[in-house]
This record gives structure tokens, sequence and C-alpha cells, in this order.
């Protein structure tokens, strides 16, 4: 094979591969938003942080999904948060 032909293949098949590569660290290091900081994880479920989790879990009739309880102490505010 010839160093064109080498040469040919490389550019044609391998720069946009890298290209493609390069895209995809950049997408996923700026635009994948699924794990930005919060300041505290109980934010991510609408809770502040006084909420505590309790031990109680169970299954709505209603809808068939399963709850989590939280509960406030300071105010006795009782969240139902789904799982």
């Amino acid at each position: 094979m010839s160093l064109f032909f080498i040469g040919t293949i490389l550019v044609f098949y391998g720069l946009p591969l890298v290209g493609l590569i390069i895209l995809i660290i950049l997408g996923k290091k700026y635009f994948d938003k699924r794990y930005k900081q919060v300041e505290h994880p109980r934010d991510v479920l609408g809770l502040g942080a006084d909420y505590v989790p309790t031990k109680e879990i169970f299954i709505d009739p209603k809808d068939g999904f399963k709850y989590q309880v939280y509960f406030n102490p300071r105010t006795g505010d009782r969240q139902y948060i789904r799982m």
C-alpha cells in the first residue's frame, strides 16, 4: 500500500472519528445537566434541608406508586415523595 492510500484512509475515516469523540466529550461535559450540583440533595426532591426522611414507605392504592414520607420537625409538616 502506498502512503497516499493510507493517508487518504486516515483523512476520510480518522478525522471524523476524532471529531465525533471530541463532540461527545464536550457534550457530556457542558450539556449534560442530569448530574448538576445542588446545595442539598433534598432540593432535587423539592424539599428543603429541614425535611428528614422517615421509615414510612407505602404504596398508594389509588395510583399504585411507592411513596416515602419526609417530615419537618420544626413545623410538623409531612411531604409524600414518589420513589
